[in-house]
């Protein structure tokens, strides 16, 4: 399952808007406003993203079923 992180600034830098990233691939989410940072920025699962981010969670399911990262652990090793 993927984990996700809410911006890679620290959250001690004032910034209106942050990107929501899969931290196995790096792609964004999208977009959301910092009006209210969760504590836990960084190894979110897909439950804490929906908690704080309810609009996200179209995103939040294709990307769990498509991350290319992950695609990549499932695959047995070659012999």
């Amino acid at each position: 399952m993927p984990t996700y992180c809410v911006g890679n600034q620290p959250l001690e830098l004032r910034k209106s808007f942050r990107d929501v990233l899969c931290e196995q691939c790096g792609k964004s989410m999208g977009r959301i406003y910092v009006a209210r940072v969760p504590k836990k920025s960084a190894g979110m699962s897909s439950r804490d993203v929906l908690n704080f981010f309810p609009f996200m969670k179209p995103d939040i399911q294709v990307h769990e079923k498509e991350c290319q990262a992950l695609k990549k652990e499932e695959e047995p090793p070659a012999s």
